[in-house]
């Protein structure tokens, strides 16, 4: 049996993160959440997700600097990328940041359903 793909969660909230992680657990993924602050990235790097889904607005001024520090990363800016955010400015700024890595974007409330295409979309395979 292969492998189960990797889907690391940096959100914030955490009835979104818990019902994230239900869903896609479900779905046969394995998941992990991660909190944004010390360590963050190198802790990232070390699980080596296949697919990084995170809510851009978090805390605006960590959630930007993680993603710069995700983007200069030589590992992490391998790592594709879902945004999610309530504000489709947040969507914009982290494209700036994080440029060809964004593969989709999600504007919440999203749709369950909508979701999970998109995650199978971007990873490029069913788990």
């Amino acid at each position: 049996m292969p492998a189960k793909k990797k889907v690391c969660l940096v959100v914030p909230e955490e009835d979104t993160c818990e019902l994230l992680t239900t869903v896609l657990e479900w779905e046969g993924y394995e998941v992990s959440s991660l909190a944004v602050g010390e360590g963050d990235l190198g802790q990232l790097l070390s699980q080596s997700p296949d697919l990084l889904i995170i809510d851009f607005l978090l805390n605006w001024q960590e959630g930007w600097d993680f993603c710069q520090r995700l983007a200069g990363s030589t590992e992490g800016k391998k790592i594709p990328v879902i945004v999610l955010s309530a504000l489709p400015d947040s969507i914009i700024q982290a494209r700036k940041v994080l440029g060809s890595q964004v593969k989709s974007e999600l504007q919440k409330s999203f749709d369950l359903s909508d979701f999970l295409r998109e995650v199978r979309k971007v990873a490029g395979f069913e788990p």
